[in-house]
């Protein structure tokens, strides 16, 4: 069977002892790979500064790029600039470890030849995002937001009438 080699991974068994640049280049191909909803295009440079050592290897993320998602408020599509960081320590698992990841540690088996960094570009692109994704003022779609003001008025017109006998509470 012939193993598939990832676009997205650090070589473990070419590289030597020491410091190592390497440089990554994530596109709308990935977000297809990973089926990451709500991203219409990404364009970003993933640069790592890979340190190898004998037992415990030290990796270093910076991200830098683009990404294009519906604005939250009219839909259209924005473009969003992102820059993120991230230190992990990439640790040979021993026997006795548990192998589980923690935040910055990623434990690896004595006999792997490669790191896969696929999840950790993925969380990073996530967590660079932020929590509301709209365009500058004035920017958005003139009729959609005109759309939206139209029915946020509708709505605060039409008041149940039994709401009306709550008014008038405080009066008493």
């Amino acid at each position: 069977m012939v193993e598939q080699q990832n676009k997205y991974s650090i070589p473990l068994q070419s590289l030597s002892e020491g410091v190592h640049n390497l440089e990554f280049t994530i596109t709308k191909e990935f977000i297809e790979l990973q089926n990451i909803e709500n991203m219409l295009n990404v364009e970003i440079t993933a640069k790592i500064i890979f340190t190898k050592r004998a037992q415990v290897h030290t990796l270093e993320l910076n991200m830098n790029g683009k990404v294009e998602v519906p604005c939250d408020r009219c839909l259209e599509p924005v473009s969003i600039a992102i820059k993120n960081s991230q230190e992990c320590i990439v640790k040979i698992a021993s026997e006795n470890d548990e192998f589980t990841d923690t935040e910055n540690v990623i434990l690896i088996e004595s006999h792997e030849k490669e790191i896969d960094i696929t999840h950790l570009l993925y969380e990073n692109i996530l967590l660079a995002l932020p929590l509301k994704k709209v365009h500058a003022q004035g920017k958005c779609n003139t009729a959609m937001t005109a759309y939206i003001g139209e029915a946020h008025k509708i709505k605060q017109e039409t008041i149940d009438p039994r709401w009306d006998l709550l008014r008038n509470i405080n009066s008493n």
